[in-house]
């Protein structure tokens, strides 16, 4: 690698475009010339990510889905039984800028009404179909915080502290937000 970075050094002396090629090689731009595609970069961080999950008793798997007609590539995260710690929030939230978020797994994890409402400003749970906040400590105060939830089709709360007419409540802002797809404006099955 040494050998290459002086190769390109050199050759970047012999034109007008010297000063460039060493700013860009001073700055960690090196990468320009490696021979990684974008593909492999991609792969590598979904790896990174779900490395993290699984040293905080998580899974993260990032695949391909289909509900509601909807197909793309998107996480299945399951931090069930998990601390969440708000540096595992700020790892999601980074994830969620790259491929959404599909199905989110926290029964009887440590998350917080503040913490969902991270992940709610952060939009990341926009996508979320499937979400499990059973034996948390989730209240009707956080769920009513929660304003980006536009395509839950199913929210397990057994055993947390919310209740039944915190998820009707949540359901109504679905439906009611201008941001839930025609298809989507259906109040989320709650379990409770």
């Amino acid at each position: 690698m040494l050998k290459q970075t002086v190769s390109i050094a050199n050759a970047c002396c012999r034109g007008p475009w010297w000063l460039l090629g060493v700013l860009l090689l001073l700055s960690g731009c090196s990468s320009f010339w490696d021979d990684t595609s974008d593909f492999e970069r991609d792969r590598a961080t979904a790896g990174s990510f779900s490395d993290v999950i699984a040293a905080s008793g998580g899974s993260a798997e990032l695949k391909g889905q289909n509900f509601l007609g909807f197909q793309d590539a998107g996480w299945n995260i399951d931090l069930s039984g998990a601390t969440i710690t708000d540096e595992l929030i700020t790892v999601i939230i980074e994830a969620y800028a790259k491929d959404p978020v599909f199905k989110l797994a926290l029964g009887k994890s440590t998350i917080t009404d503040g913490q969902l409402e991270k992940l709610d400003e952060a939009k990341v749970l926009q996508k979320v179909f499937v979400m499990d906040l059973s034996d948390t400590g989730i209240s009707d105060a956080g769920l009513d915080k929660l304003d980006n939830m536009h395509c839950l089709t199913d929210l397990n709360l057994l055993g947390s502290k919310a209740t039944a007419d915190g998820g009707k409540r949540l359901g109504a802002r679905k439906i009611a937000s201008p941001d839930t797809p025609k298809l989507m404006k259906s109040r989320p099955k709650v379990k409770i």
